[in-house]
């Protein structure tokens, strides 16, 4: 997420159930002055994307906010598709399966890559709160990375 709420260090919490144990990673506010630094990190995105600089994103400006950082996930995603495959054979998983998983991974990846524009279009109304159809300063401190996952 891009909004300051949501940033933070992370504490790793212990929890035993039973004989299961597990670790979960729970987001920390940010102090002062981690706030600052993120603020102003994001002011500089904010302003790189701010091709006309008259101090908000117009929607082609914004579009482009969100295809970039779409397609950074993207590339996260198949990087991690990669991997389970590649562990898929390590691991003894008959050849034909993982071919059907590569094959199926190719498809999806390709459909997302086809339908983000309709999704970026239905991103920036989604943070353009006010309609005014630009993306205000305001507006994007409120965008959430971990909710721009495409749908299918």
């Amino acid at each position: 997420m891009i909004s300051l709420h949501s940033f933070g260090k992370s504490q790793s919490m212990q929890s035993t159930m039973g004989s299961h144990s597990s670790s979960i990673t729970a987001p920390q506010p940010l102090n002062d002055s981690q706030k600052a630094e993120l603020t102003a990190q994001l002011r500089q995105i904010y302003d790189a994307y701010d091709d006309n600089g008259d101090g908000v994103l117009q929607r082609d400006e914004a579009l482009r906010f969100f295809t970039d950082a779409y397609g950074i996930a993207l590339s996260v995603g198949e990087k991690a598709i990669k991997q389970i495959l590649k562990e898929m054979d390590k691991v003894g998983i008959p050849a034909e399966v993982r071919r059907r998983s590569k094959e199926q991974s190719k498809k999806m990846i390709a459909q997302l890559r086809a339908d983000f524009p309709r999704q970026a279009q239905q991103l920036f109304d989604r943070y353009d709160v006010n309609h005014d159809g630009v993306l205000e300063w305001e507006e994007f401190l409120q965008v959430d990375t971990t909710t721009m996952a495409p749908t299918m």
